[in-house]
């Protein structure tokens, strides 16, 4: 047993290593043959991020599966550590156009085309909207791309390429794994306050060390909040599944939804949640800027 969980955190690692290079590779290819345009760009930031995320998601859930609980906690800590350097280009969430785009966003909630104020917030919700679907649009694209590849690319691999494990579990790809075990205002709850306390408690972690300890190397940080996203996820992780990422909830999750009330939970719990979270979480850094410009 010892030595069969040893070969497949081994194996699990390597596999989400290379995942990573081989993503990365695609999307230097791509770009050389297609070109640099913004769609390519966009596009393939997100389906490589998709990639890598879909992979080492379902690669860590083996020991997990396997019995040791240990083993998937401390892969998730390493896996945090080197998603902040590897999802530089994009972020691999639905919430990531909020950020790239926030200043925009909130202009046209804001304001008409004319630069004039909205009577009605009904016109300014409409706007906003209409301009979110707009920017994330590229990337939805390339995040449903990703995942595809993502789930061949597993099949593959675990039909006989990978250890005894792998093929056992390789119905899982297939299969509902189910996260909300609460009623759903519980779990859009947990989920809306999990999201924010990322967002929030992140933003003050790095906003700390580059003030105060620029000397110190970034991943001193990075393993803060790696180390608060695996407390998290243990105290949540039979709740909801803490996810704070409607994408990866939706990919998990995806073969549960198999009626409309359930997918009804699904987008109040894990997709409103997270991006009313993440609103909040702008609009309060925005506040706190002015703030601090206020008292200079």
């Amino acid at each position: 047993m010892d030595f069969n969980l040893a070969q497949l955190t081994i194996v699990t690692l390597s596999a989400s290593s290379a995942s990573i290079l081989l993503g990365k590779s695609l999307r230097s290819v791509l770009r050389r043959i297609i070109g640099g345009s913004s769609f390519v760009d966009r596009f393939s930031s997100a389906a490589v991020s998709a990639f890598i995320l879909v992979i080492c998601t379902f690669e860590k859930m083996l020991p997990f599966m396997a019995g040791s609980e240990l083993v998937y906690y401390v892969m998730t800590f390493v896996y945090g550590i080197a998603f902040s350097r590897v999802f530089i280009d994009f972020s691999p969430s639905l919430c990531t156009p909020l950020f790239d785009h926030w200043k925009d966003l909130n202009r046209a909630f804001l304001f008409s085309p004319g630069g004039k104020l909205h009577q009605s917030r009904f016109v300014g919700i409409y706007r906003f909207l209409m301009h979110f679907i707009k920017v994330s649009f590229t990337p939805l694209l390339g995040l449903f791309a990703g995942y595809q590849i993502a789930l061949f690319w597993l099949k593959f691999l675990w039909d006989g390429m990978m250890t005894s494990h792998h093929v056992d579990n390789l119905p899982v790809l297939d299969s509902c794994v189910e996260s909300l075990n609460t009623d759903v205002t519980t779990g859009f709850l947990l989920e809306f306050t999990v999201t924010l306390f990322f967002l929030e408690v992140f933003s003050f972690i790095d906003s700390y060390f580059q003030q105060h300890h620029k000397s110190i190397s970034s991943t001193v940080a990075d393993s803060i909040k790696s180390l608060i996203v695996c407390i998290v996820l243990y105290l949540c992780i039979d709740i909801t599944g803490a996810f704070a990422n409607p994408f990866l909830a939706y990919v998990i999750q995806r073969h549960c939804l198999t009626s409309m009330e359930k997918w009804i939970a699904h987008v109040i719990v894990y997709l409103t949640a997270p991006m009313i979270a993440t609103i909040l979480h702008l609009i309060l850094r925005d506040s706190l800027a002015r703030s601090q410009k206020l008292k200079k």
